[in-house]
């Protein structure tokens, strides 16, 4: 293979420019970069748990109870996501703000708000909801997830 006169190689150039077209032609102006995925996480949307376990409901069970909304069915099913959380944010007070940072939830991968957004979630709109511990979310969503997460896949996002 011949260098040329910077000592790149005619095929890493060639390279580059493939994967500059591609960025472009998807609509990114950089290459994509595939987020770090806690254990377990349904991270894709068509890869969804048919299971429930302790950090993931899915739609089957959310039906199976009574509930007004996706709050009503968190706090019966899985009261020890806000109870984490709470607990987090009381243990840091005095301390920096970052810390004290509020459940966040996100819906299709967007940041939706905090918990009082699920008051508002129908649960026939939803097919899974993974919770998410403070360095998962972290990992997973960037700075601002102290407190943890709570990942809302919706029925709209499972269509083609």
């Amino acid at each position: 293979m011949t260098n040329d006169h910077h000592g790149v190689s005619g095929l890493a150039i060639a390279a580059a420019a493939v994967a500059t077209i591609v960025a472009c032609a998807s609509g990114r102006t950089t290459p994509a970069t595939p987020a770090a995925q806690p254990a377990g996480a349904a991270a894709a949307v068509g890869n969804v748990p048919s299971k429930s376990t302790p950090s993931v409901l899915v739609a089957d069970d959310l039906r199976k109870i009574d509930a007004r909304n996706l709050n009503d069915a968190i706090q019966r099913l899985r009261p020890e996501w806000f109870r984490r959380s709470n607990a987090r944010a009381a243990n840091s007070m005095g301390t920096s703000r970052s810390a004290a940072e509020p459940l966040v939830v996100w819906i299709d991968n967007n940041r939706a708000g905090g918990v009082e957004i699920l008051t508002q979630i129908q649960i026939s709109n939803v097919r899974l909801v993974q919770y998410f511990t403070p360095s998962e979310a972290e990992s997973r969503f960037g700075t601002g997830n102290s407190s943890g997460a709570i990942q809302i896949i919706t029925m709209a996002a499972a269509r083609p």
